[in-house]
């Protein structure tokens, strides 16, 4: 497995834990895990990740591990990303909304845009 950064918001790091064959290869079902870790300042707190795929796919997210996360900690949240109806010809392309509260009271509503051809070159 290898595992990649693709984004970042107020701290909190993105990082996508994948199997490049099946990236690289496109198959049809391709489960990932999500993983964020706070290199921030402040604490996290009310921690949400949604995903959305292209119509032509089917995405499922299982529930965060856990809510919140403290600075510089090496505590994870962790999500399972299962992607379905995978074509192959076409660009696999994912963004995440992510929305959490920092110590202190401001929200964070953050959008990162990831795709297939980013993690694995070989892929569409």
């Amino acid at each position: 497995l290898r595992r990649q950064v693709i984004g970042s918001a107020e701290g909190v790091f993105a990082e996508l834990e994948f199997d490049p064959g099946a990236v690289a290869q496109l198959h049809a079902n391709i489960v990932q895990t999500l993983i964020f870790s706070n290199r921030g300042t402040a604490g996290v707190s009310d921690f949400t990740c949604k995903a959305a795929v292209p119509k032509h796919m089917h995405v499922q997210i299982s529930p965060p591990s856990q809510k919140s996360l403290q600075p510089s900690s090496g505590e994870e949240i962790r999500q399972v990303l299962r992607l379905s109806a995978v074509d192959p010809t076409r660009p696999v392309k994912v963004r995440l909304k992510l929305e959490f509260s920092l110590e202190g009271g401001s929200r964070v509503d953050a959008t990162l845009d990831f795709s297939f051809a980013d993690l694995v070159p070989s892929a569409i």
